[in-house]
């Protein structure tokens, strides 16, 4: 794709694209904002597949490593290149693993330079018994988060806890779905399904549920995403004989991927709770599950807490073991959880409306 003329807001994340709902509910309201000319940049995988919303410019780049510093300094190099072919006003750097570009190219054009922090990421679990990587991300954080004309973040605790770090306030643009009406009544009659929607990374449950999935013979479960525990999540199934109960999918498009949601029955969001990113979290899948009338296995987690409180549609857990995981899908199987969703999902589409979010977004990217 070939990119010309001047932009009036450019995007940077390190992922594909394709599957980044925050992301795309993002560009999709700029692009429509007084016809704004908006640009998301991402990455390049090799199992990518295409992109198909039109509403804004999409570019992904080829990156030569596939993690670790050489790939975040890989990147943003990349990032860098290409942005000083380009015109634009506003830069948005989407976590803290993008910002190294726009610090660079401050030095030498002037532009609005806004942070969207979607994870606490000098806490992310890769770096923990890591202090000098971890002591190196928040020096850049800092130094970014410092020198940014606005930030927001994805809920109100996490950007307590980004303030009390960086003395910088942010506001809250949430990860709640633009549409909430996907629900409908299920159309197989198969075994009770449980359902996991994200990216295959450490310390979000998964090689716990397969485990649990011993215990729950009454189900199936499928794993839609792809990442770096893909080939171990593989060999777990295969040791466990699991592979007519437990599916790995891969990566789907968001119409794919909703096929399975309609047909399943509860979602998992499992995380490492001594991670303090995940701790503050706000799950993408969370609200996807919601939406599609599922209700969620999840964290007592600040913002699960207080949303079950609110609306007891979620069951939560305090830890990974398997006792815990076992407990929650049987108490959200024989306890008509996903009923009462149901009946709830009107009141919650009030309150959780993406309309909400777009106020924000107005005040922020000063559009109408």
């Amino acid at each position: 794709m070939e990119l010309r003329g001047a932009y009036d807001h450019i995007l940077l994340v390190t992922n594909d694209l394709v599957n980044d709902r925050r992301m795309i509910k993002i560009c999709d309201f700029l692009a429509s904002s007084e016809k704004k000319k908006v640009l998301l940049i991402g990455r390049q995988l090799k199992d990518s597949i295409s992109l198909k919303h039109k509403s804004f410019d999409q570019y992904r780049l080829k990156c030569w490593f596939k993690g670790g510093p050489l790939f975040y300094l890989e990147i943003n190099i990349r990032f860098l290149v290409m942005l000083k072919q380009l015109q634009f006003t506003t830069l948005t750097a989407n976590d803290i693993d993008t910002v190294l570009s726009g610090l660079l190219l401050r030095r030498i054009r002037k532009f609005q330079f806004f942070i969207d922090c979607h994870e606490y990421f000098s806490e992310v679990p890769e770096l923990t018994g890591r202090p000098i990587k971890k002591w190196l991300w928040r020096k850049l954080a800092y130094k970014a988060i410092g020198v940014s004309d606005k930030r927001y973040t994805v809920n109100a605790q996490l950007a307590e806890q980004l303030m009390l770090r960086y003395r910088r306030k942010f506001k809250i643009v949430r990860n709640v779905p633009n549409d909430w009406d996907k629900y409908l009544p299920r159309r197989t009659e198969d075994n009770f399904t449980i359902v996991y929607l994200g990216v295959l990374n450490q310390g979000r449950g998964l090689i716990e549920m397969i485990e649990a999935m011993l215990q729950l013979t009454f189900a199936k479960l499928k794993i839609i995403g792809d990442g770096v525990l893909k080939d171990n999540l593989k060999k777990l199934v295969a040791k466990y004989g699991l592979h007519e109960r437990v599916e790995l999918l891969g990566s789907l498009s968001e119409a794919e991927f909703g096929e399975h949601l309609i047909n399943s029955d509860m979602g998992i969001n499992l995380l490492d709770n001594s991670s303090q990113n995940y701790f503050y979290s706000s799950a993408n899948k969370f609200y996807d599950y919601l939406s599609y009338g599922l209700p969620v296995l999840t964290m007592r987690f600040p913002v699960y807490e207080a949303f079950v409180n609110q609306h007891p549609v979620a069951f939560l857990i305090d830890d990974l073991t398997m006792d815990s995981i076992v407990k929650g899908v049987n108490e959200i199987h024989s306890n008509k959880i996903k009923e009462r969703l149901v009946n709830l999902l009107p009141q919650i589409k009030k309150t959780h409306a993406w309309s909400m979010d777009q106020e924000v977004l107005k005040e922020i990217y000063d559009v109408t």
